[in-house]
């Protein structure tokens, strides 16, 4: 027996022990995080203990705390399937991974420090990025808002962009000249985390919709236990978000948002480096370098916890830990963990990620190299049907018809609309604003060709190589045929796009590792012509931070002279509303016509409370989906003049004696419509603003004798 598995095993029992205390009597969320942190990291390091030795000491500890997050994660989906997630299963799945010691602990992990965190001659330079951090920080917390905001750029200023580019200027540095991994990891993980988390705190009643609707249904879990119809989609987040509330006492609200941005920044350093590192044997620390790659990419939302954003996260350490496979250098365990952990969160991508990892442990046992290409052929064929395949399946086990069949050549402008500017783009004559968006146009395509480069540059390229390239392929082939050839009936156009849009970002994912290769040849060339002067180092440096401060702010949501973002975010005074109307009732024999935004804020607030069985099917009491009977209702009202009428329709369908139409400010036409609706509500209700301006009308509509 090794000296440190006593150690693990008495941290791990205590945790345990304290954990299961905290969920039925301290009860307390400081306790829980303090706890949690020494069971995940007990228990992470054990497992670093049973995988290989290879993979160095600090890659086996860190890798473990991964597979253990996605074994509770898989648990919790075991559990919830045949019964339901409890405070009592959350026990046993507290308890079950101290199972793990009954293995054979086959190298131990040493407790030594792996190097010194800090080296003095960085301490400066450290010192003023953790004060750049901290005043980033401190902004954002300063500019949190229960107020309309439709862009967080629109409370922070420019000296926002310039403290980040400053930042990412000396993080680059000081990974480019110290040799200390750990601090360095830890430095790029502050920075990616604070990339992550604009919106998360500066939204401070929550941002987005559809994470609304996330987490109303890990609320109900947790308190219900299930939620009917027990579908076979998110789980994998649902259960790990309950799970970690049990655990912790945390509020669902506050582990649902941060859920992604924290496992993003995290994880992403790591495995990326460590993959690349000693898969393609980069020099220096260039593989945490280019880690930067990702936040590059805008649209990579991991600022965001959905389930598809948390698949996203999931494809993106599947790909690299199975560059790592087919290199030898990461056991065949990890990567198939981590793509069954996407399937059990969103088998959009889940699924053809397991079929990619699957098709890689086959070429890789394959010896004959004809047999692979062939292997390499039906795997692309079948990555680019999987999708179409599940739509279609999912809609006859729903009782509905098969999609109907369209001939994708002839609707190729279907797939071509996807790439068009939303309605939200208009002309502008701003030549710094036409610049911005040409280049946000432009990633992309530079991305596919950085790819190109650094696959065709690359030499002694095998069969296994071209596993990505012809999977990207795969995927893009099936968001084709997604968009042109299945069209699905009562399915909104946007709908329409928004899941083959989906599966092409999933493709572009597994160009990454190809595209960062061609940025390090591009990178070492440059470098070399100059010989390596520190004059080209620090512009090289300016050059990439001042990418990335745009890319920042092509991420979040923009409000400028070219883009008018449509949404908005959950206000105080949607609370206002929707708790002033719940107050009105002892029942829910009301419906309420509102914004989908005041929707999800009572969806947040009272889970879903109450739902009609009417001719459409059930409907939420809220106008909420977008799609619904009730939001075309609503529309009407806003639109077709504010006709009684039509709440009469809307009660005579849900057979309720009430109904409410909720106004906001910044609806368009805002007075004309309140105007409209007084003359035909029978009553209304004002929510103000401290300086007792109108934010929302509150209309009431009683049902006729």
């Amino acid at each position: 027996m090794f000296t440190n598995k006593k150690s693990l095993l008495f941290w791990s029992f205590l945790s345990t022990s304290i954990g299961i205390l905290n969920i039925f009597v301290l009860k307390n969320s400081v306790v829980g995080i303090i706890n949690f942190l020494i069971y995940i990291l007990s228990l992470g390091t054990w497992v670093g203990a049973l995988l290989p030795t290879y993979m160095g000491e600090r890659g086996r500890k860190i890798w473990g705390v991964l597979l253990i997050v996605c074994l509770i994660s898989f648990l919790n989906v075991l559990v919830y399937y045949p019964y339901k997630i409890t405070e009592i299963t959350s026990t046993i799945i507290l308890i079950l991974p101290l199972l793990l010691f009954f293995l054979t602990q086959k190298h131990e992990i040493s407790f030594e420090k792996i190097d010194e965190y800090l080296e003095r001659s960085f301490v400066l330079g450290t010192s003023i990025f953790l004060i750049l951090e901290i005043i980033l920080l401190h902004l954002v917390f300063k500019n949190q808002t229960t107020e309309v905001l439709q862009s967080p750029w629109m409370t922070l200023n420019a000296s926002f962009f310039i403290i980040y580019a400053l930042a990412t200027a000396f993080l680059l540095w000081i990974i480019g000249n110290s040799g200390q991994k750990t601090s360095n990891l830890a430095l790029t993980s502050l920075h990616l985390f604070i990339t992550y988390s604009i919106a998360p705190i500066i939204y401070k009643l929550g941002y987005g919709y559809d994470g609304f609707i996330h987490r109303a249904t890990e609320v109900w879990i947790k308190t219900n236990g299930f939620i009917l119809p027990k579908e076979p989609f998110y789980m994998g987040q649902y259960g790990l978000v309950v799970w970690l509330s049990h655990i912790t006492n945390i509020s669902i609200h506050y582990i649902d948002i941060f859920l992604v941005p924290v496992l993003a920044s995290i994880f992403i350093p790591f495995v990326i480096h460590d993959t690349l590192k000693r898969s393609w044997k980069l020099a220096g620390n260039a593989p945490l370098v280019l880690v930067w790659l990702i936040p590059f990419i805008f649209y990579i939302s991991l600022h965001l916890t959905t389930p598809h954003n948390l698949v996203l996260l999931f494809v993106i350490l599947c790909i690299f830990s199975t560059l790592g496979f087919i290199y030898r250098q990461i056991p065949t365990p990890i990567p198939l963990i981590l793509a069954l952990s996407a399937v059990l969160t969103h088998p959009l991508l889940g699924v053809p990620l397991f079929v990619f990892v699957l098709g890689a442990i086959l070429i890789r046992r394959c010896t004959k190299p004809a047999l692979q290409w062939i292997y390499l052929i039906a795997l692309a064929i079948l990555l680019a049907v999987i999708p179409a395949t599940m739509f279609s399946t999912r809609l006859i086990l729903s009782g509905h018809e098969f999609p109907e069949l369209a001939n994708p050549f002839v609707h190729i402008d279907n797939m071509i609309d996807i790439f068009r500017r939303p309605y939200w783009y208009t002309a502008t004559d701003s030549i710094i604003l036409e610049t911005l968006y040409n280049w946000q146009r432009l990633i992309s395509p530079l991305i596919v060709m950085l790819a190109l480069i650094g696959f065709f540059v690359k030499k002694e390229k095998r069969a296994l190589d071209w596993l990505f390239p012809i999977t990207t392929l795969g995927f893009w082939i099936s968001a084709w045929l997604l968009r042109t050839w299945i069209v699905f009936p009562n399915v909104i156009d946007d709908e329409q796009t928004n899941y083959p849009l989906r599966v092409l970002i999933g493709g572009m994912l597994f160009l990454i590792p190809w595209s960062i290769y061609g940025i390090y040849i591009i990178g070492n060339a440059i470098l070399k012509k100059f010989s390596y002067t520190s004059f080209v180092k620090i512009l090289l440096i300016i050059f990439v931070s001042l990418l990335l401060m745009v890319s920042l702010y092509l991420a979040y949501p923009q409000n400028n002279q070219k883009v008018y973002f449509p949404g908005f975010n959950v206000t105080g005074y949607d609370v206002e509303a929707i708790t002033w109307i719940h107050n009105q009732h002892t029942e829910y024999n009301y419906v309420v016509l509102s914004n989908p935004i005041t929707a999800v804020a009572a969806l947040e607030h009272y889970s879903f409370a109450k739902y009609f069985d009417t001719v459409e099917g059930e409907l939420f009491y809220y106008s909420i989906p977008s799609g619904g009977p009730l939001y075309s209702y609503y529309q009407r009202m806003l639109y077709d003049g504010q006709k009684p009428d039509v709440m009469q329709e809307v009660m005579r369908l849900t057979n309720t004696k009430t109904a409410y139409l909720v106004i906001n400010s910044y609806w368009k036409h805002f007075n004309e419509i309140v105007e409209g609706a007084k003359k035909t509500a029978d009553a209304w209700q004002i929510i103000k603003n401290i300086h007792n301006e109108e934010k929302i009308y509150i209309f009431i509509y009683n049902k006729n004798p």
